[in-house]
């Protein structure tokens, strides 16, 4: 996400890591958000029911201390998004079964944004229930509104 006229620049890190709950899988999470050098991560699919505050510093580099999830129901689903506090504050908008959604300020030049982070179901009802979502979710024309995640849609079949 670019914003020109004040020389913003914010980086995204998007990725559906298939589950936070072990050491071999946390490691290379890390690596990864280090190497992006990113400013906001979403995950989905973390397979985590709770994070907290000393869980997150086990995956993510310092500064990322802000965060907001959704639960995980068992061993399915689970989404995180996280931030630095440093340069961004957040407030929670919605949080569907499809979509945790944010909204960010920046703290350089207050600028403010909304941001979902999506992990649609696979099966065919759910796709519907999460297309009406979509559709039905209003944000005002004024807002800038990053849609990002793993929405398990196909446009069409071959």
């Amino acid at each position: 996400m670019n914003h020109d006229d004040n020389n913003v620049l914010w980086r995204v890190l998007c990725w559906n890591v298939r589950a936070l709950n072990s050491d071999t899988k946390r490691g290379p999470v890390k690596a990864k958000i280090v190497e992006a050098n990113c400013d906001i991560i979403y995950l989905q699919e973390t397979k985590t029911e709770t994070f907290n505050e000393l869980f997150l510093k086990i995956f993510c580099p310092a500064g990322f201390t802000s965060f907001f999830f959704k639960s995980a129901i068992g061993t399915a689903g689970g989404l995180i998004t996280i931030w630095k506090s440093s340069k961004f504050s957040g407030k929670v908008i919605d949080v569907s079964d499809f979509a945790l959604t944010i909204e960010l300020q920046s703290l350089h030049n207050g600028d403010s944004w909304i941001l979902s982070n999506i992990y649609a179901h696979s099966f065919r009802e759910g796709k519907i229930e999460f297309l009406s979502w979509f559709e039905s979710f209003f944000v005002t024309q004024n807002k800038t509104w990053l849609v990002a995640g793993d929405f398990n849609l196909i446009r069409k079949k071959w």
